[in-house]
């Protein structure tokens, strides 16, 4: 009896999760300290490179992306590519998201995204906030400029 997998199946399966790790230790970027820790301890590291922007992002912004879907549930290692959300919605010619395009337009530090990941702070606050340090503003002074007084009436 053969019983076929759907993708979204096969996304879920112990098969694909090792295809996964995999890809990700081979040519995500990961250096031998993170190597040596992930041998110790069985945790994937927490940043790997996106092959398209070379960037490093924490791994929750990391996608195994299909090169192609010849080799569907039989997958090689270069069928698959690292990719970060944002590189990986352009691949699929979808919007990416605001925090990738501050990234590439260099309005947000990788690193600060990074910090982002591990406080929940959303990475277009710490764009503006690092946009206003960056003019001298002092919070009085934008709250001036954008406070409850400049909104439109209407």
């Amino acid at each position: 009896m053969v019983v076929s997998m759907s993708y979204e199946q096969y996304l879920q399966s112990w098969a694909w999760q090792q295809k996964v790790r995999s890809k990700l230790l081979l040519d995500g970027g990961v250096n031998e300290l993170e190597l040596i820790i992930w041998n110790a301890t069985g945790r994937l590291p927490l940043a790997v490179r996106c092959e398209r922007c070379r960037i490093r992002y924490h791994r929750k912004r990391i996608n195994i992306h299909h090169l192609h879907y010849r080799n569907i549930f039989h997958e090689k290692r270069e069928d698959l590519a690292v990719l970060c959300e944002g590189c990986h919605a352009v691949e699929h010619k979808k919007e990416p998201p605001l925090w990738w395009l501050l990234v590439q337009g260099g309005k947000l530090d990788a690193g600060r995204l990074a910090e982002c990941d591990a406080s929940g702070v959303t990475p277009a606050s710490v764009a503006a906030s690092d946009a206003i340090a960056k003019l001298g503003l002092s919070s009085t002074e934008v709250y001036e400029l954008t406070g409850p007084d400049r909104r439109m009436k209407g």
